[in-house]
This record gives C-alpha cells, sequence and structure tokens, in this order.
C-alpha cells in the first residue's frame, strides 16, 4: 500500500492524472483511508474532465467535514460544468464565507450571469474590484453585465476602463463594437473591430461583424468577401456565417 501511495503523489506532481488513477483503481476501497489521496484523485478526475467523479469523491470530503475554500469551488466547477448551477454558486458562496477573494466573487458573479441574474453578478463584481481594483476582466465582465441589461453608456465606460488597464486585448475591441454599433457609431465600430483582429487574427466573432457592416454601410463585395473568407477558415461557426451570407444575400 505504502508504494502504491508514492506512486500516486509522484504521478499527480507529474500530472500523469490517468496513470494515477489507474493506480487509484489498483488500492480498491484503501483510498478511502487517506482523504489527502481522496482530495487528489478528485483533483485529477476534475483535470481530465471527468466532473461527476470528481463531484462524488469531493462529496465524500464535505461529508466528513473535511472542508476548504478550494474544495468547495472545484466542487462549484464541477457542478456548473454538470449545468446545475444553482448548487454551482451554493459551492462558490461557500468558499467564499471561508476566504473572500477576487477570483471567488468574479467566479460567482460568472455564474449570476449564466443564469440571467445580473443585479448579483454587477454586486459580486463589484466587491471583487474593491480587493482588485486593476484587474482588467473584471471590467470585462462588468461591460457585458450592462450591456445584456441593455445599458449601453455603462457597458462602454467599463470597456473604455478595460483598454485604460491594458489596451491590448482583442475581445474588448469586439464588444466595444458592439455598444458603438448600436449607437449608430458606424465609423468607430469599425475602427475597433479592425483593431480587435490586428491583435489577433483568429478572432472569428470580430471579423464576422466585420464582413457585416462592410457589406451593409460600406462594400457588399469586401464585405462578402470578408465573410467568405470566414467560413473557409473551416471554423466551427462556418455553418453559421454561410446562413448569414444568405441572408445578406438571397442569391448566394
Amino acid at each position: 500500500m505504502k508504494s502504491k501511495i508514492e506512486t500516486i503523489k509522484k504521478l499527480f506532481i507529474e500530472e500523469n492524472y490517468e496513470k494515477m488513477l489507474e493506480t487509484f483503481f489498483l488500492m480498491g476501497e484503501g483510498v478511502y483511508e487517506d482523504l489527502e489521496l481522496l482530495y487528489s484523485r478528485a483533483l485529477a478526475q476534475y483535470r481530465l474532465g471527468d466532473f461527476e467523479a470528481a463531484k462524488i469523491d469531493l462529496n465524500y470530503l464535505v461529508e466528513r467535514e473535511i472542508v476548504s475554500p478550494m474544495i468547495y469551488e472545484i466542487r462549484g466547477e464541477c457542478n456548473e460544468k454538470l449545468g446545475n448551477l444553482k448548487l454551482a454558486i451554493q459551492d462558490i458562496t461557500s468558499a467564499i464565507k471561508l476566504n473572500e477573494n477576487a477570483d471567488l466573487f468574479h467566479k460567482r458573479a460568472l455564474m449570476y450571469a449564466q443564469t440571467l441574474e445580473y443585479e448579483n453578478a454587477l454586486k459580486d463584481i463589484n466587491d471583487a474590484i474593491i480587493i482588485e481594483p486593476n484587474e482588467v476582466n473584471l471590467y470585462l465582465s462588468k461591460g457585458v453585465c450592462y450591456e445584456k441589461m441593455g445599458l449601453n453608456t455603462d457597458a462602454l465606460l467599463n470597456y473604455n476602463k478595460c483598454i485604460e488597464i491594458n489596451p491590448n486585448i482583442s475581445n474588448v475591441y469586439y464588444n466595444r463594437s458592439i455598444i458603438y454599433y448600436q449607437m449608430d457609431l458606424v465609423k468607430l465600430a469599425f475602427d475597433d473591430l479592425q483593431f480587435a483582429i490586428k491583435l489577433d487574427p483568429d478572432n472569428i466573432d470580430a471579423i464576422v461583424n466585420l464582413g457585416i457592416i462592410k457589406y451593409l454601410n460600406y462594400s457588399q463585395k469586401e464585405g462578402l468577401i470578408d465573410l467568405l473568407k470566414s467560413a473557409m477558415k473551416g471554423n466551427k461557426n462556418s455553418l453559421e456565417i454561410i446562413e448569414i451570407l444568405k441572408g445578406l444575400n438571397p442569391e448566394f
């Protein structure tokens, strides 16, 4: 048994999770005698994407009052991946009670946003900003929440704050372009999309939207060419792009 435990620890450090789980299988029920090992198995299963199995081990630990912010956080992420956002939010809330930090507030905010509870999401983001006032992703998420709520001016302010902190994030310009376009500021939207693509040539959403703006506002030919290039990339959104092309040009 001792040699197997040492092997498991070594494999975990090496991130050889599949081989590690094979060794666990050979231990049988003996794994439940070592809760630290059981936690490492839960982590391995989580990192391999077996969220149901990871959750079972984490439940076992919580039932035995072996709790920590990390245990609740990982179980929350497992619940999120399994589609149970209510339980996921409960777990992250338990983690926050044990350790208030910006990452946990942000994580719960993103879960609230998935359930369309934008007011709760904004509250968590603001709590996170108090802790980490210069974290660009917090302002990006805050902007998205305001955008979803139809509060474009507030969304714009937060996207601008993102750019003030870090001017090199493609998706910020992409998101801001959507607000500009909704405000009929077509040239600003166009410029933002061009810069988003410059920062990330594979930003397919920006490429598609730039093609649409070109087609509707500048040159139909250039817009169609851009959209065709997007479809030819073989991206997972190719069928969607083709439907956009058909919508813009019924003869396509």
